[in-house]
């Protein structure tokens, strides 16, 4: 992928496609988000709130760690769902340099 004649990507599709997916993780208790964002940050992925859920933009490779280390913390009541970006996300977060 070029833009203005700078290579932001080359490689297979898929794998750009892996780079920037979400993981929306939902718990009835905010105290358990909290926890989940904490391990998220300190995993260098950036998150963000809304309402009883979090959005953390990270590869969806990244939903079973985060699972197993949100449950041996005791954070055992959560839902972790994936949410991959479209290609036009992708694209417009690459020219922002939010790859």
């Amino acid at each position: 992928m070029l833009h203005l004649g700078k290579d932001l990507f080359s490689g297979p599709a898929r794998e750009l496609l892996d780079r920037r997916g979400e993981l929306v993780v939902e718990a009835e208790e905010a105290t358990q988000l909290d926890v989940v964002a904490r391990l998220a940050r300190e995993a260098g992925y950036p998150v963000t709130q809304e309402d009883h859920s979090l959005r953390i933009v990270c590869p969806a490779s990244f939903a079973e760690a985060l699972d197993r280390r949100a449950r041996e913390v005791g954070a055992t009541h959560i839902a972790i769902r994936t949410k991959e970006a479209s290609l036009e996300e992708l694209f417009l977060a690459m020219l922002k340099g939010d790859h």
